[in-house]
């Protein structure tokens, strides 16, 4: 029986690849992971708020998991692990994890990409991608945003 995921969303994720949105934790719980990540920002560069394509200070956006604990408590978060677990099987595995900042009106973006295309993971179909937002952006912004993607792929791959 499943964790988290009800069986509808194991069966859009083996027919679609992604399932969304998925909630995970408490709108308060939420806040204070975001709270912690605003504080470790205005550490990192005296201000809340700067993109992912500044050219000082990245290197925490990578692995925060290592260097604090926030990240590390929202990576292993239980309802994170229950619903990949629900996906993949209960034995599953942090490779990595990174930082998106993306503040409104920033330049800052992440391109349409497969992860598998270049990390050498494998099997494909034991390996998967959680996307946590941490902003009010809501569930039909992402799904608009990610069926248009998708749409554009299917048509590239069909010409």
């Amino acid at each position: 029986m499943p964790e988290v995921l009800t069986d509808t969303q194991i069966a859009q994720y083996r027919r679609d690849g992604c399932v969304f949105p998925i909630d995970v934790m408490p709108a308060e719980q939420a806040a204070e992971f975001r709270a912690a990540f605003e504080a470790t920002e205005r550490a990192a560069w005296g201000v809340v708020g700067r993109a992912q394509d500044d050219a000082e200070g990245r290197e925490w956006l990578r692995r925060p998991h290592h260097f604090h604990r926030w990240a590390f408590d929202l990576c292993s978060h239980p309802r994170i692990v229950g619903a990949i677990g629900d996906l993949l099987g209960p034995d599953v595995m942090l490779w990595d994890a990174k930082l998106f900042p993306k503040p409104a009106r920033s330049r800052s973006f992440v391109s349409w990409h497969q992860d598998a295309t270049y990390v050498g993971l494998r099997p494909l179909d034991k390996v998967l991608t959680v996307w946590y937002g941490m902003t009010d952006k809501g569930p039909e912004q992402w799904r608009h945003e990610f069926l248009a993607r998708l749409a554009g792929t299917r048509t590239a791959r069909s010409q």
